[in-house]
């Protein structure tokens, strides 16, 4: 089977209480068991993007705009 969800991918989750929302795969366990026969995996959500820095901010104060 293949491995699709790999640590620092991004993903998009899609069922409970955070439907919709974007999060970065922390943690997978591809170990199955008969209690759960698929694999799963911790996720961290994004709650706020990195701001683009472009040369009218500058790198001076651009770098304390990012996350």
């Amino acid at each position: 089977m293949v491995k699709f969800l790999k640590p620092n991918n991004s993903v998009i989750v899609t069922h409970g209480r955070y439907d919709g929302l974007k999060a970065v795969v922390a943690q997978s366990f591809d170990n199955a068991t008969r209690n759960r026969p698929y694999t799963r995996c911790v996720v961290a959500d994004i709650s706020k993007y990195p701001k683009k820095v472009d040369d009218a901010v500058g790198l001076m104060h651009g770098s304390n705009n990012t996350v």
